[in-house]
């Protein structure tokens, strides 16, 4: 369908302005991160897919999951796409939280904000 095509293109190359991307450069986007951009003579294969998988489940996605499928065990489902999007923004907006403002570290030169862990309080029954 050269509609669908030609609108691919026009999303992609917005997507790529918007994330700084120069032409030719390759990078992956996954839970609203940018990782890239690769060197030229770079590939990412399906094998750096899968250990970026087990990378963001194990440091971002995982806890998110659990504390989510805590909330609904009071019986609320939700179809497998409701649930990843929902995983998957959870996970990026807690992410982001834990990242120091560039422009306080610019200004201030200082520390990135600490941890915590107060999601633990949450009592998972509502």
């Amino acid at each position: 369908d050269p509609q669908a095509h030609t609108a691919f293109l026009t999303t992609s190359r917005l997507l790529a302005r918007e994330a700084g991307l120069r032409p030719g450069e390759q990078a992956v986007i996954v839970n609203g991160r940018l990782i890239g951009p690769f060197s030229p003579p770079s590939e990412f294969v399906s094998e750096d897919f899968a250990m970026l998988e087990t990378y963001e489940m194990k440091k971002r996605v995982r806890r998110v999951a659990q504390a989510i499928e805590d909330v609904l065990a009071d019986g609320t489902e939700l179809d497998a796409l409701a649930y990843a999007n929902l995983v998957s923004v959870a996970s990026s907006i807690i992410y982001a939280d834990q990242q120091p403002d560039p422009s306080e570290a610019g200004l201030f030169d200082s520390a990135p904000r600490a941890r915590t862990s107060n999601y633990r309080l949450l009592s998972g029954s509502y």
